[in-house]
């Protein structure tokens, strides 16, 4: 017997947080691939439960592809946002903290290696991403990351707001970052555009509307997530060590990572929350071989819908 539809995890704001916080929970982290795989095969073939059908579906919206239906590699899936995050977003802000030029390129460097990865992991499947354009959106991102956190960090050495630049100095990186990386990376979908579905399901073609949408509420979900976890930590903690933490300076490093993972671990959900995984246009917004297009049952097309990629 098959499973029962699920309701819609992306009805509401707070359905979609909740969703999120599921599939980033610490729990999900340490998930075997045989446990993917049961879940995998109770959600998507109907096989006999072998788990709770709500922890089925919170694996499979950690670690499998909602297109191919591949099963996403532990470390780029969504479910290790929390502690990729804390290594890499962590590395960024405590070399920007000591001002040096090599520790500030190489965590850049780590940043920009592990999007690319999981930028590429999750993407939209309707148009493939050449090696060649894997690369090149690679050294594009690196480069800009890079060339920002060291511009921020030269303006910073001869500034009366060297501490205030040298906070903002990995968002800002990051932020340019990912502008560059997420357009590059999937130029293939402002090319060719992705494919769109009408509210039956039924396929409508591929629209490049829908593609440079999709891309742009990525890159402000990115941003929007990164916001937090690489600001509100490194303000606390350099309070702390003027305060109630002037005394013990082997908590210092410990008590950023702590609120960093708080950080991430709360903000995730509220930020991503803010975007529909699966979205939707007006069909108006698309191109005009989508304008009085009908569906099956004869009602006029208004809405198409895709998925957004992460």
């Amino acid at each position: 017997m098959s499973p029962p539809p699920p309701p819609d995890p992306e009805a509401t704001y707070l359905s979609r947080c909740v969703r999120i916080y599921n599939m980033i929970k610490p729990t999900t982290v340490f998930a075997s691939p045989s446990t993917i795989e049961s879940a995998k095969q109770t959600v998507l073939h109907s096989a006999p439960a072998t788990m709770p059908l709500p922890t089925a579906r919170e694996l499979c919206s950690s670690y499998v592809h909602p297109q191919s239906h591949q099963t996403i590699p532990h470390p780029l899936s969504v479910s290790w946002i929390l502690p990729m995050n804390i290594l890499v977003g962590g590395a960024m802000v405590q070399a920007s903290l000591t001002g040096s030029l090599p520790l500030i390129a190489g965590s850049q460097l780590a940043n920009q290696t592990y999007n690319v990865a999981h930028y590429y992991a999750n993407r939209n499947f309707t148009g493939e991403t050449s090696t060649s354009t894997l690369a090149k959106s690679y050294a594009a991102a690196v480069t800009f990351s890079i060339g920002s956190a060291l511009a921020i960090e030269r303006a910073a050495r001869g500034s009366a707001f060297q501490r205030q630049l040298r906070y903002a100095g990995p968002l800002a990186a990051v932020s340019a970052a990912t502008f560059v990386n997420m357009g590059m990376m999937r130029q293939s979908e402002l090319l060719e555009g992705v494919v769109v579905k009408d509210e039956l399901g039924d396929e409508l073609g591929a629209s490049k509307a829908a593609g440079r949408a999709g891309i742009g509420i990525c890159v402000a979900s990115r941003i929007l997530a990164a916001l937090v976890p690489m600001t509100v930590p490194t303000i606390l903690t350099e309070n702390a060590k003027a305060t109630f933490l002037k005394a013990s300076p082997r908590l210092h490093v410990p008590f950023y990572f702590a609120t960093l993972a708080v950080a991430i671990q709360a903000w995730t959900p509220v930020s991503l929350g803010a975007f529909r995984q699966h979205t939707s246009l007006d069909v108006g917004g698309l191109e005009p071989e989508f304008q009085d297009r009908k569906m099956r049952d004869g009602r006029r097309v208004e809405r198409a819908y895709f998925n957004r990629g992460m």
